[in-house]
């Protein structure tokens, strides 16, 4: 009897193994990009993901690298083509590019906005990776200046482009004491607080912008602001794996029904240049009220990633190209 099973010992883990390869590969599958395009060959400068150290680079100018979507039908690919890191301290000019295909990979437009990336020293913190999807699909990019003596006319904005990527206007915020906190949901509206001139908010104060191009209306709800910020609060509601925690929120569908987020297991503080940290984390699909997970799988700190409004498809940015996979 016990030579029998001893003899059929193997043939069970066989099976087992033949079972767990079946369903990691079709997992593979289910997960394999519907689309890859080359960004190299669009303008992303060859060294955009490879992380250097602080010996190597030490200053870093202000940078951009963003993925959103204008529709269903088109992503934009935003990323700066200017240095991102110096030796030593010196003003450069920086360059932003846009691009946007359609789901085929097709180039449909592109375009290229200058701004100051500053001398290498830090500088303002900015959300949503400085970009936004605002009423009319336009597109708004956050550029706050770098405040040096040597760019006396250089002064917080934001420029807003058309889908197609043609400049709509110019809102100079720092004139106007305004901060940029975010765009609703359906995207009919863009949200700012009002500050001091010591960049204190001005309590219960802020202002929405609609329309394209954007105008100024009557004010609005400060609760309609701050419950831009609530999402981190409610991360022991999301299905994050133990001992990781929510370290980037990129967002619902349009109707909710589905959400996006970034975790990690980092904990204190690591290396500033990812040499002592995990390179990567976990992006996490899934259904908001079931919690039910459409996709986990590794992601690099450096990489970004968003949902599609109808929550049919995630884009991708990394490793120097544009990925979009489907989803169950």
């Amino acid at each position: 009897m016990r030579s029998n099973q001893l003899r059929t010992f193997p043939i069970i883990c066989l099976h087992i193994s033949l079972v767990l390869t079946l369903s990691i590969c079709c997992a593979r599958a289910e997960t394999k990009p519907m689309l890859s395009v080359d960004l190299l060959s669009n303008g992303l400068p060859a060294d955009a993901f490879q992380r250097k150290s602080f010996s190597q680079c030490p200053l870093q100018y202000r940078t951009y690298r963003s993925v959103q979507w204008l529709d269903t039908e088109r992503i934009l690919v935003a990323f700066n083509t200017s240095p991102s890191c110096t030796m030593s301290r010196a003003i450069v000019p920086g360059n932003l590019k846009l691009i946007t295909f359609d789901l085929k990979g097709n180039l449909l437009h592109s375009a290229n906005v200058a701004y100051e990336a500053g001398d290498g020293l830090p500088g303002m913190l900015i959300d949503h990776d400085g970009l936004w999807i605002g009423p009319g699909k336009s597109v708004l990019i956050e550029i706050p200046s770098p405040h040096l003596p040597a760019l006396p006319n250089s002064k917080d904005r934001i420029v807003v482009l058309s889908d197609e990527l043609a400049p709509i206007q110019e809102i100079g915020t720092e004139d106007a004491h305004l901060w940029l906190r975010g765009v609703r949901a359906d995207r009919s509206a863009v949200l700012f607080s009002v500050i001091n001139q010591d960049h204190s908010f001005k309590r219960g104060k802020c202002i929405l912008y609609i329309g394209t191009p954007l105008k100024q209306t009557e004010g609005c709800d400060t609760t309609e602001v701050d419950s831009l910020n609530t999402e981190y609060r409610k991360a022991r509601f999301y299905p994050v794996p133990k001992g990781y925690h929510v370290d980037d929120y990129p967002g619902d569908t349009l109707d909710g029904v589905r959400s996006m987020i970034f975790v990690d297991n980092v904990n204190g503080i690591c290396d500033l240049w990812g040499i002592t940290c995990p390179k990567h984390g976990r992006l996490i699909v899934f259904e908001t009220a079931s919690k039910r997970v459409l996709l986990d799988r590794s992601f690099p700190f450096d990489g970004r990633a968003r949902l599609s409004p109808d929550g049919k498809y995630v884009a991708i940015f990394e490793n120097n190209s544009l990925e979009i996979l489907p989803l169950p």
